[in-house]
């Protein structure tokens, strides 16, 4: 195989669709930073189009194009080096807030076959989640739950997060869809806390309209999920050195850790996964903070 010619195979879609290429980092190395790729939700099928036609620079962009807001409001940033923000209409987000503010963050585990009673194949469940309390006076406390067996987490989950989150407060999440569907399912389990988690539910509150409608940054590289905005809106903060990086390594390391007995190993993948899930809600919080700051 090394004797022959290196194949030429155009890049597109199939880099990242259905999985991830080991050689991404290798054939797209001539791709600048910003490019066709990083316009937000600009279709593949345009994006195949110009790649055929080597056109995937901004640049290259055909004027005849018909961009929506926030792909012409990128381009703009781009263009200015510098971020396109509604504040007005972010004060109008924010003032819908109710302290205490509850940041919240899951996360799950789906495996294809069922590991407890009444689940379904790739059915999520939680395993663990975080939250950052912040009152009106800016006092923060932390809370988390992570399940240490392999017995059935949900109950223990729902008790524990239905003890830490009060009756009143707004609770925030980044993508609050996905808790959304968390706690509707727990409701579903375990009707003893469908009030509680119900109340919840009708507190949600999504960070990410924020950054969907009314904050626009070249530096998000046509992104919008938190790990792309966190390192731009707060400077110090990132995820490139965590032991965790992402949900998928969060599953694999909870079904390592449930299979281990009591040490230093199941300790340190204890420690990760709290740290990693910690990570996201401190970043809410953070983001929270640069975004109220610069509001008034």
């Amino acid at each position: 195989m090394l004797d022959k010619p290196e194949l030429n195979v155009t890049i597109g879609e199939h880099c990242s669709n259905p999985y991830d290429c080991q050689f991404v980092d290798y054939c797209w190395k001539d791709v600048p930073e910003h490019s066709i790729f990083t316009v937000p939700r600009l279709r593949w099928t345009v994006k195949e189009r110009l790649i055929a036609e080597n056109k995937i620079t901004i640049d290259n962009l055909p004027g005849s194009f018909s961009l929506n807001d926030n792909q012409l409001n990128y381009l703009k940033s781009l263009e200015m080096q510098k971020p396109i923000v509604d504040w007005n209409g972010i004060d109008g987000e924010l003032g819908k807030l109710k302290y205490p503010l509850y940041f919240l963050d899951f996360e799950t585990d789906g495996p294809a076959v069922p590991r407890y009673d009444g689940l379904h194949p790739y059915e999520q469940f939680p395993f663990l989640y975080s939250c950052h309390v912040l009152d009106e006076k800016g006092n923060l406390e932390h809370y988390e739950y992570l399940h240490e067996s392999d017995s059935d987490p949900r109950q223990p989950l729902s008790e524990s997060l239905t003890k830490t989150i009060g009756e009143s407060g707004s609770v925030i999440a980044y993508n609050a869809g996905f808790e959304k569907g968390v706690m509707s399912r727990l409701a579903q389990w375990y009707p003893e806390y469908t009030e509680s988690l119900q109340s919840i539910i009708d507190r949600l509150w999504d960070q990410l309209n924020i950054f969907r409608n009314f904050y626009i940054d070249y530096e998000f590289r046509g992104s919008n999920s938190l790990k792309d905005v966190l390192p731009v809106i707060v400077r110090s903060m990132s995820y490139d050195n965590l032991a965790v990086g992402d949900g998928t390594e969060a599953q694999v390391a909870w079904n390592e850790m449930i299979r281990l007995k009591n040490g230093d190993e199941k300790n340190k993948l204890n420690c990760n996964l709290k740290e990693y899930c910690g990570q996201d809600t401190l970043a809410m919080v953070e983001i929270h903070n640069v975004l109220t700051r610069q509001s008034d």
